[in-house]
């Protein structure tokens, strides 16, 4: 496969990811998703009080999307400029990106979740 065709690939597994993400994101945000072990931010204060864990999801859920969204743009913007030439260091910083703002928007539920 050639480079351009990788970087390609690259960016649209990104992309998808992104989707996902996304598609996640939104019920969260809209209050869709009650309290449950499976989905949703899961500590031990949203799952002992459901207004929490509503409050807690609205802010998470969008928080999310918008990393998604983020994260889609940035993954344009090294598409149409360097991904092509440095897949790597382009995918190092997109990976970054998202990780940064996972941990970022969990520490942010844990901060809200938190008593006090």
């Amino acid at each position: 496969m050639s480079t351009n065709g990788l970087a390609w690939m690259t960016a649209i597994l990104f992309w998808v990811g992104d989707v996902v993400l996304a598609v996640a994101a939104i019920p969260m945000w809209q209050g869709l998703v009650p309290p449950n072990r499976t989905t949703g931010f899961r500590v031990a204060a949203t799952l002992a009080d459901p207004e929490l864990w509503y409050a807690i999801n609205a802010v998470v859920g969008r928080n999310l999307l918008a990393l998604a969204i983020a994260h889609a743009l940035i993954v344009a913007a090294l598409q149409a400029t360097v991904m092509k030439r440095h897949l790597a260091v382009s995918a190092l910083i997109s990976a970054g990106v998202l990780g940064i703002g996972v941990i970022a928007i969990s520490w942010h539920g844990h901060w809200l979740s938190s008593p006090g």
